[in-house]
């Protein structure tokens, strides 16, 4: 993918965001608008767009997009910056790609129906079902309300630990260590929980993976995508010493918390020489375009268990990812990987307009 040509006239950007200390200020929940973008973010991204000689259009909301749309605006941009997250809906994550495809601007990341599906968990695992690409059996618990769920298809289906969550909820909403199920407890109790909490989504019953955990960052698009690099989250045994190892093994949701950086883990950069390198990075390319994310993702993996020969599974795909520059997973392994932010920023932009150029070129592939 470096290879591919890249565009060097500056170019009208217009960057779509949502500004998380906004909604704090108005009250609303931290976990409820937890990933949503930060000043430092913002400005990360504001600051790479502009070292890149593009001029920058800031469009704080889908709200501030509908007014510029409404006034043609858009007819002065070249594409489209986005990372918006929205703020209402399960599918909130759509609600801007919806409005960019129908008016026909070109935008980064990928579409509406990806978005849709990645942001249901059950739903992608069911997508990754039907490509046959690993990932942890599941069952599904329907919306509050509907009591026709058996609880023993559990007990035939799945086996013990259990982890349960929320398929919707953004970051770690709905995440602590009660969500993981051990051998004596039933999962009825904290599922019901979670459904009276969530009464708007499904709620998600899977094996809890006990492995190595993984997050490759990817960029391109179609036969362009290529691998960035890998990170493996380490826990430091020493400073978690004393501590549950409840609260040290069910990682893969804890550690989606970026507030929780130095609290007992490391991101560590996994060179090509680890034994599982191969692997988990086809494992993350078949995840990426069997989803049809586009210009840039990150995916989730985790091992089955600590045993030696357990299978790499895919967690989870984000299509709209953490760009912090100082400290999201993603960043940081284009770092350790020696590509630097406004680079990373520049592939984007690059495979976004060369993915519109095709399409009204009728051309396949990309």
């Amino acid at each position: 993918m470096r290879s591919r040509k890249t565009r060097e006239s500056p170019l009208t950007v217009a960057f779509i965001y949502d500004r998380k200390v906004e909604h704090i200020a108005h009250g609303e929940s931290l976990h409820e608008y937890a990933d949503l973008a930060d000043d430092v973010t913002i400005g990360g991204i504001t600051e790479a767009l502009e070292r890149l000689g593009h001029r920058v259009v800031h469009v704080p909301g889908i709200k501030a997009l509908v007014k510029d749309l409404a006034a043609h605006k858009h007819k002065h941009w070249d594409v489209v910056f986005n990372y918006s997250k929205g703020s209402h809906g399960t599918a909130r994550e759509t609600q801007v790609p919806a409005l960019l495809e129908e008016y026909q601007i070109p935008f980064t990341f990928s579409d509406a129906e990806t978005l849709t599906i990645c942001g249901d968990k059950a739903k992608t695992k069911m997508v990754l079902d039907h490509y046959q690409i690993p990932t942890s059996q599941y069952v599904v618990v329907p919306k509050y309300g509907d009591d026709s769920f058996d609880y023993t298809e559990v007990h035939k289906k799945l086996s013990y630990p259990l982890f349960v969550k929320p398929t919707s909820s953004s970051q770690c909403n709905g995440i602590t260590a009660a969500n993981k199920i051990v051998q004596e407890q039933d999962p009825q109790h904290e599922v019901e929980k979670l459904r009276s909490q969530f009464k708007d989504q499904e709620i998600l019953i899977e094996n809890f993976l006990g492995g190595r955990e993984f997050t490759v960052a990817i960029s391109g698009t179609g036969e362009f995508a290529d691998v960035i690099g890998i990170s493996e989250l380490v826990w430091d045994t020493h400073l978690l010493r004393g501590r549950d190892k409840i609260h040290i093994d069910f990682t893969t949701e804890l550690s989606r918390r970026e507030r929780c950086v130095n609290k007992g883990f490391t991101l560590e950069n996994v060179p090509s020489s680890d034994p599982l390198w191969g692997e988990v990075v086809e494992l993350g390319l078949k995840a990426y375009t069997a989803l049809g994310c586009r210009d840039g993702g990150r995916v989730d993996i985790r091992l089955t268990s600590e045993e030696q020969g357990s299978a790499p599974c895919v967690i989870e795909v984000d299509p709209i990812f953490g760009m912090r520059p100082d400290r999201s997973r993603y960043a940081l392994i284009a770092k350790s990987n020696e590509v630097a932010y406004h680079d990373l920023i520049q592939e984007f932009l690059d495979s976004a307009i060369q993915r519109h150029e095709s399409m009204e070129r009728g051309t396949v592939g990309i």
